[in-house]
Order: structure tokens, then C-alpha cells, then sequence
């Protein structure tokens, strides 16, 4: 289904679309969904933050069943109100048109406008990055911050979290400093897109900020879970970013999902993933491993703003 008929049925039906979208990444074997199917059970908690359209909600949402419960938050308006239409006729899905932050508040997102087309999927609080591209320009939207923490107390979420998805374009150190409390007791499963290209900072700091939480981490090259200390920044992202602006996939080999699991539990093994992560590295042995539960909370990667201050990074 290619983009412009997607974008046709999204107008007319957003829950058609999503729907037909998540056709289409179990037909192309996601590993997203595949990770969803092994992390998440039935009555958990899952957290989907940067839920654009809705896709990746819904899965979690008939994962986790009547019994659980998805919170889907996403600040980008046109986004919000799709997710809310397809999340009418499910009790167990909490829409929160909110951009998740390290700070409560009022802030901007920045949207790219390229060739003309809204690209609200790379809607960012973080670094606007539009890579020398004259074809691109930003959207700033005036929007509220929240951090997790305190948009899950606010917002009935106090069952245990075992699963947060994070796709945020580049602010995932904030979003992550601002879930220290879930973090830290609910110990969930993270799923999160990281890339060099969208933030100044190196992304080695939330890497690092999380295996001070007790967090051992995996990256996904192919249909393949390795460990996190195989990963090279410039042979898996910088040597394959283009010189212009990309709005949509990456080059073969590129590398921007990374799964962290607390250092106590194993690599999932996926149908179609191979077996060598979990050969290859027991986290006991992996440098980066700190132990089970963290002996004190580290601070939040440098890249993020202060408490108060506006979202600039």
C-alpha cells in the first residue's frame, strides 16, 4: 500500500488506515510487533509515546486486552484526533494529546514541511533538523509538556508498566529522564528509536543513563536482536545518513531501534531473530551491566534541558 492511497484512506477513515497499516507490518513480519508479542501479556500496562496515527496503540491495546492497559500519547493535533477515533470503542486506551518531556509545562514541537507535505510523523520537541535541504521548512506548534511520571499518576496509571514504546524524534533523553519513577519500580521493557541525526548530543549519553538504571541494551540490525556493545555509530548510522533531508526510510543497514530490558532478564528469541544475542553476550557479562536495581539514580543525559527551561535540544 504505498503512501499517497494511505494518506487518502486516513483522510476518509483513520481506524481503516491504522488498521490496514498494521495488516501490512504483520504481512512484512515487524519486528515491533513481534517484541510487543513477547514483552506484553495479557492485563499489563504499556506506554506508547510518539503514537502518531495510532498503530502501534492498537496492537498494544488487543495485546494487552480488557484486563490491561494502553496510554498512547501523542502531541501533534491532527495525530491526536486520529488516535482518539480509533481508540472510541476501546475502554482500555487513555489518548493523551500531550508531548512527553523531562519537565511539565508549555512548550513547541517542531514540524517539517517538505516539498510542500506536513510530515507530522517527524514531529519533534528535540533538534529540528532539516540537513541543508531547501525543499524543507518547520511548523512550530505551541503544545503541553508532561513527563510520564506525572502524566501516569495524573491519568489513572497505577497498574504495573511492563512496555513502553518511544518514538520521539530525536527527544527520547527527555522523555526518558521524566520516566525515572516508572523506570525505576515498574521496571518495564524499552522499546526506543534512537538516532544520532536528530539531536546534537551524543546518543551514547542515554545509553549510558540507562545502564545506570540497571538497563541492558540491544539494538535490531535486521531480523536480528544483537547486544548493544556491537554497535558502532558511524558504520550503523553516520556513514548511511545522506547529505539531504530523508522523510521517510532510511538505507538498508541503518540502525535506529534499540531495545533495553532491566539487566535481570534475557533477549527475547523472535521467530525469524536468531539466537546469537543471547549467545553471544550474557548480560552479567556486558560492561555495561550495573546489576538488577540501580544503587542510586544517575542524572538524565547533559543533552537535556534543565527543570523549567524550554525544550531546545
Amino acid at each position: 500500500m504505498n503512501r499517497g492511497l494511505t494518506a487518502r484512506i486516513d483522510a476518509v477513515s483513520p481506524t481503516v488506515s491504522v488498521r490496514l497499516r498494521l495488516l501490512q507490518k504483520r504481512l512484512r513480519n515487524d519486528v515491533t510487533l513481534a517484541l510487543i508479542k513477547h514483552l506484553v501479556r495479557e492485563g499489563d500496562g504499556a506506554v506508547d509515546v510518539g503514537a502518531h496515527r495510532g498503530t502501534y496503540t492498537l496492537a498494544l491495546s488487543s495485546r494487552v486486552g480488557r484486563g490491561g492497559h494502553v496510554w498512547s500519547i501523542e502531541p501533534f493535533p491532527p495525530n491526536a484526533a486520529a488516535v482518539a477515533r480509533v481508540a472510541q470503542r476501546r475502554s482500555n486506551i487513555t489518548v493523551c494529546p500531550v508531548a512527553a518531556s523531562d519537565r511539565s509545562g508549555q512548550g513547541s514541537i517542531h514540524v517539517p514541511v517538505y516539498q510542500g507535505r506536513t510530515l507530522g510523523a517527524l514531529s519533534s520537541v528535540g533538534y529540528a533538523d532539516v540537513r541543508n535541504s531547501a525543499d524543507v521548512a518547520n511548523d512550530d506548534v505551541v503544545v503541553e509538556l508532561q513527563t510520564i511520571d506525572q502524566l501516569l499518576s495524573s491519568r489513572g496509571g497505577q497498574r504495573p508498566i511492563t512496555f513502553l514504546r518511544c518514538d520521539v524524534v530525536g527527544h527520547e533523553g527527555a522523555v526518558l529522564a521524566g520516566s525515572i519513577h516508572t523506570l525505576t519500580v515498574w521496571r518495564p521493557a524499552l522499546f526506543v528509536e534512537i538516532e544520532q541525526r536528530h539531536q546534537r548530543a551524543p546518543i551514547t549519553e542515554t545509553f549510558d543513563y540507562l545502564a545506570g538504571l540497571g538497563y541492558t541494551g540491544y539494538f535490531v540490525s535486521g531480523r536480528d536482536l544483537r547486544p548493544l556493545t556491537e554497535f558502532d555509530l558511524d558504520r550503523d548510522q553516520l556513514s548511511l545518513v545522506p547529505a539531504t533531508f530523508v522523510p521517510y526510510d532510511m538505507p538498508e543497514g541503518y540502525v535506529h531501534y534499540f531495545l533495553f530490558l532491566p539487566s535481570e532478564r534475557p533477549p527475547p528469541v523472535l521467530p525469524g531473530v536468531s539466537r546469537r544475542a543471547r549467545l553471544r553476550a550474557d548480560p552479567r557479562s556486558d560492561p555495561r551491566h550495573v546489576g538488577s536495581r540501580p544503587a542510586s539514580v544517575p542524572p538524565g543525559p547533559s543533552s537535556l534541558p534543565l527543570a523549567g527551561r524550554p525544550a531546545t535540544g
